[in-house]
């Protein structure tokens, strides 16, 4: 991991920070104490005690601390992240109890700063209050998947939370634009993490266990769909992309039975509506399914036109500010007095999710007219669907 630095003026609270150095310096002792353990007489028995790691301790809910006290806070909490590297990085389900411990007693003591410390108004010390906030949104999302038990999903509720905690401070006291820079990964994350939470299995329980009946109920309302549910379902089942470029035409002649390859310039104007799946448990896969309409202008005026069936792949990176494409498509091209079959690879680079694309596409045939088109395409639906997203985040 790499390191960080922080605006916190003076580094810090020696209980709290050491409890953190304490913590993760466990790690390091903990096979040690196991065989000595193993090698010490079999002691007798003892009530049996909750199995997982202990609760964390809270901070004192009432106290006044220095920046000195703070900056400890901050220091340790980047420490033990630091140690920890990318241990549980992955979501694999394996369970590994001691990292778990770290990542939920560290997520807090962050989560605390956050909450408490007064950052300044400038800029730079708003950017860090995000900072800072991503940070422990990781370490709960790590905690969780270190022991992904159906109990641990309070972990993904508390980073949920101090997202909500952030992103409401920026909007009601810091007035800033909900789509300021140091926001929109939060805000991403935010959609993201409740994503994950409604994918949650509820594991089935006898009908006298109430606590997991309860669980079961509380998560069936939870999965209760919004006002916004029903249209949102409807516009990310379909796309429509309007492109506008321009590109170079290659006409090939037989000259003496070799080829004669002429280069122009063109525009080119296309629209493609498909309809559109979204698949993967974090929703981050894409097929799309329609046809391509395309126009080629030559001085002007329309030259030739194509058509074709069009078959397009498509995957969101973890932050959802980017997304990558490609396609496949067949069909015709030509004009009025002649027509041919080609070909329509194509790849995309799309942003503002996935309304505003970079596109590069071809159009080959073996009897045809080649050129190659780049293009910037816009597609409504997207846009109208982002913007009902960002309406739900600032309710």
């Amino acid at each position: 991991m790499s390191t960080r630095t922080c605006n916190i003026k003076r580094p810090v609270v020696r209980v709290l920070g050491g409890l953190l150095l304490s913590l993760t310096a466990t790690l390091s002792t903990a096979h040690q104490a196991q065989a000595q353990a193993q090698a010490a007489p079999p002691a007798p028995p003892a009530p049996v005690a909750p199995t997982g790691p202990a609760p964390p301790p809270a901070p004192p809910a009432k106290v006044n601390l220095s920046d000195e006290d703070y900056g400890t806070l901050f220091r340790a909490a980047d420490e033990s992240l630091t140690l920890m590297g990318r241990r549980c990085a992955m979501n694999t389900g394996a369970v590994d109890l001691e990292a778990e411990a770290v990542y939920v007693r560290t997520a807090h003591v962050l989560a605390w700063v956050v909450r408490d410390y007064p950052y300044g108004s400038d800029p730079a010390s708003l950017a860090d209050r995000s900072t800072h906030t991503g940070w422990a949104v990781q370490a709960y999302e790590r905690a969780f998947q270190c022991n992904p038990a159906w109990d641990n999903r309070e972990y993904l509720e508390d980073a949920l939370s101090l997202l909500e905690f952030r992103l409401s401070l920026a909007g009601s006291q810091e007035k800033r634009p909900i789509d300021a820079e140091d926001l929109e990964p939060l805000r991403q994350t935010d959609r993201r993490l409740r994503e994950r939470l409604k994918g949650l299995i509820a594991p089935t329980c006898p009908a006298t266990a109430t606590r997991c009946a309860q669980d079961e109920q509380a998560s069936e309302v939870g999965k209760r769909p919004d006002k916004d549910a029903r249209p949102l379902a409807i516009l990310d089942a379909f796309s429509l992309e309007i492109e506008f470029g321009s590109g170079g035409l290659w006409r090939t002649t037989a000259v003496e039975l070799e080829s004669q390859t002429q280069s122009k310039a063109i525009y080119a104007a296309a629209i493609s509506p498909a309809a559109r799946f979204v698949l993967g448990k974090q929703r981050q896969h894409r097929v799309q399914l329609g046809f391509l309409y395309g126009i080629q202008l030559q001085n002007g005026s329309p030259d030739a036109n194509a058509l074709a069936a069009q078959l397009e792949y498509g995957i969101v990176d973890a932050s959802g500010l980017l997304a990558v494409h490609a396609s496949m498509g067949a069909g015709f091209h030509g004009n009025e007095d002649e027509s041919k079959r080609v070909f329509t690879p194509g790849l995309g680079l799309c942003t503002l999710g996935e309304a505003l694309c970079l596109r590069v596409r071809g159009f080959f045939g073996p009897l045809a007219s080649d050129f190659l088109t780049v293009a910037i395409g816009l597609d409504p639906i997207r846009l109208a669907a982002r913007e009902i997203r960002k309406r739900g985040d600032k309710q």
